[in-house]
């Protein structure tokens, strides 16, 4: 029997789900076990497990879009904003990419505005923003809404150009609508009555980075995590700047 037995042990895995089976109750055992799932990317039986966990629903909605099950992908999308305790940038933009899949341009026009609200950082919702102003078809709307929210903020800047706030928003709109020398100069004055906002650097660091200006966009994503040292967007772009300088010596 105790030879057995150690067969049973021989992985976590094994462990609770040898558990589970003995106590079907046992909170701890479910908990585990779905952290294996999803230790080994099985997002299905992580979610079968962990219903409330926003990542494994979320991970499972990817996996599902690859596959083109997209009514299915939906409905983890929309479950995983259902239970994660507050907003997820990340998430809003992969939903809104399902969005445009299924030519939802409105929907997903206002999702990458929403994920950029919360982290203006956020590649994903950076990137998708900027295709999705580029479709000729379907797209007007979200074009128009875009170009009245600069007209908007361009007169608000005028009349105060001290407002940080705005001139850190128009810089943001005006990156992923395409125009970056004045993002630019947008996020320079917002930079100079925000000394201390790690967004504004990384977003200068960013356009900097696409500009080829490596210098300037690494001193500005560096100043943005002198001042939020777990700013993970700040680090990715910092990555892909110093990976596009190794491969680009010259």
């Amino acid at each position: 029997m105790t030879w057995r037995q150690c067969g049973i042990y021989r992985g976590l895995e094994e462990l609770w789900t040898d558990t589970l089976a003995k106590n079907p109750r046992c909170w701890l055992a479910h908990n585990n076990l779905g952290v294996c799932y999803t230790e080994r990317q099985d997002w299905t039986k992580a979610v079968d497990l962990a219903p409330q966990s926003a990542e494994a629903r979320n991970n499972l909605a990817l996996m599902l879009v690859k596959a083109r099950r997209l009514v299915e992908a939906r409905e983890h999308y929309e479950a995983a904003l259902r239970v994660a305790k507050e907003p997820i940038p990340a998430l809003l933009a992969n939903l809104a990419e399902l969005d445009v899949i299924e030519r939802r341009y409105d929907d997903a026009q206002a999702r990458y505005l929403q994920a950029l609200d919360l982290d203006p950082g956020q590649p994903g919702a950076r990137l998708g923003l900027a295709r999705l102003l580029t479709k000729k078809t379907g797209v007007n709307a979200a074009t128009a809404k875009v170009r009245r929210d600069i007209l908007a903020l361009e007169e608000t800047v005028a009349k105060d150009w001290r407002n940080g706030p705005a001139q850190k928003r128009l810089g943001l709109l005006l990156g992923v609508s395409g125009r970056e020398k004045e993002a630019l100069h947008s996020l320079d004055t917002a930079r100079r009555l925000l000394p201390d906002d790690p967004e504004i650097y990384n977003n200068m660091g960013a356009i900097w980075a696409r500009q080829g200006e490596t210098r300037k966009a690494v001193a500005a994503l560096m100043k943005a995590l002198q001042l939020k040292p777990d700013y993970t967007e700040a680090k990715k772009n910092l990555e892909y700047v110093e990976q596009k300088a190794t491969s680009n010596p010259h």
